[in-house]
């Protein structure tokens, strides 16, 4: 095993993305948006670390950097979507002694501008640009995703981006149902070459998105959570905290299929029981 992959194993990766939970949308006698929750879950146990409401709409970047500033994120690596790619929540993550693995999108248009450019140029032989490529084929796709790296924008940027070690570009491209695609990301990270390697950064953002394929996407077609008309939301907060420790269960047990243990559990309570009270 590589040093940079023993040196990345010792980070836990937390990802961080908003929710609504849209079963607690009230239409009368006053209309109101469901309650929105922030999630940060912990990829690699699938645990959501820890659930809060988020006040108003619009508050979620706001309600993320509070959590993290309170929270010690000590060998903590965090990701988040675009929306969460500010100066400001990058300084809560590094003065928590977190790292931060941040998309950057349209909401920052030049800082994206500067780290396409950066890699649509010769490299710098003083900054040389490392690269991995991966290959895929599944579903009906070929996708072939390649990460550049460089350590060249750090000290442009690191007035602005606290402790900014490296920026990156992903590209996707390859065969969709018979036709070709492309499509590229960039992003930026507090951690340098030496903790993190071009194959480990692509790896957190892909998993990433489990916080979403098997946290929410999950509660809502197997659990049910946005069907359920549960209207005030505390009540609507505090079930959506036992649909995600049921998903947890699961996956501690190894239970692939859901509703098929749902059903047997219903059958046998029991065991279900048995379930929650045992030291897992």
């Amino acid at each position: 095993m590589e040093p940079l992959e023993r040196e990345a194993e010792t980070l836990v990766h937390w990802a961080i993305d908003g929710k609504v939970l849209r079963g607690s949308r009230q239409v009368m006698p006053t209309e109101r948006d469901g309650q929105e929750v922030l999630n940060v879950y912990a990829v690699d146990s699938g645990v959501v670390q820890h659930t809060t409401p988020i006040e108003n709409k619009g508050y979620e970047a706001a309600t993320a950097q509070a959590y993290v500033s309170e929270t010690d994120c000590t060998d903590i690596v965090i990701t988040a979507d675009a929306l969460h790619t500010r100066p400001r929540f990058a300084r809560c993550i590094r003065a928590s002694k977190g790292h931060y693995v941040l998309l950057v999108k349209r909401n920052r248009p030049e800082l994206e501008a500067e780290i396409r450019r950066l890699f649509a140029l010769p490299s710098d032989p003083a900054y040389p640009v490392a690269c991995t490529t991966t290959v895929e084929k599944g579903r009906g796709r070929l996708t072939t995703r390649r990460i550049a790296t460089s350590t060249e924008l750090n000290l442009a940027l690191q007035d602005e981006w606290r402790d900014v070690a490296q920026v990156f570009m992903i590209e996707r491209f390859g065969m969709r149902e018979g036709k070709p695609f492309h499509e590229s990301v960039c992003g930026l990270t507090s951690l340098s070459p030496d903790k993190a390697s071009p194959a480990q950064l692509l790896h957190w953002v892909r998993t990433h998105w489990h916080i979403e394929n098997r946290c929410h996407w999950r509660r809502d077609a197997t659990l049910g959570e946005d069907a359920c008309t549960v209207r005030h939301p505390h009540v609507a907060t505090v079930l959506s905290l036992l649909n995600s420790l049921i998903l947890a269960i699961f996956d501690h047990q190894r239970i692939s299929n859901a509703r098929s243990a749902m059903r047997t559990f219903a059958a046998f309570p029991d065991a279900a029981l048995a379930l929650l009270i045992h030291p897992l």
